[in-house]
């Protein structure tokens, strides 16, 4: 029971950090800092991830979520916060024009988020917004 409520503190502690972190992304968004932005996610990729935009980039968006389940031992709700932490990133992008890492990332926000449906019982209204976002987009 211990173990659980620590972990339980961890996963909400970390999702502070990480709303906090998406807002900043969000304000360098608005300031056009696309440089910074695309630095602020590189530096939370790597370091709650232990991944690279880059590498985010060249995976294959089928498999995605599972990957990254197995090989970095994530949790849904990391690949939640991490469908965020990609949704800005792609915010940035769009506004640099970079349409094909867009629809790259897109791709994997999909991925993520219709993983997240399937195998979770929690309904999240900001996840499916995302989701509609990104059809929207793209039809």
């Amino acid at each position: 029971m211990i173990k659980r409520e620590f972990l339980k503190r961890q996963l909400e502690e970390l999702g502070r950090d990480l709303e906090k972190v998406i807002a900043s992304i969000q304000n360098l968004k608005e300031q056009g800092k696309f440089i910074e932005g695309i630095d602020m996610v590189q530096n939370s990729l790597g370091s709650i991830f232990d991944l690279s935009i880059e590498k985010v980039l060249s995976m294959l968006p089928d498999n995605f979520p599972e990957r990254l389940l197995k090989e970095k031992k994530l949790t849904p709700v990391h690949l939640s916060y991490l469908g965020d932490i990609l949704f800005a990133a792609s915010e940035l992008y769009d506004d640099e024009g970079e349409t094909e890492k867009v629809k790259l990332l897109h791709n994997k926000i999909l991925s993520v988020f219709n993983y997240i449906n399937e195998t979770e019982k929690t309904f999240s209204s900001s996840r499916n917004n995302k989701i509609e976002i990104i059809k929207r987009t793209w039809n």
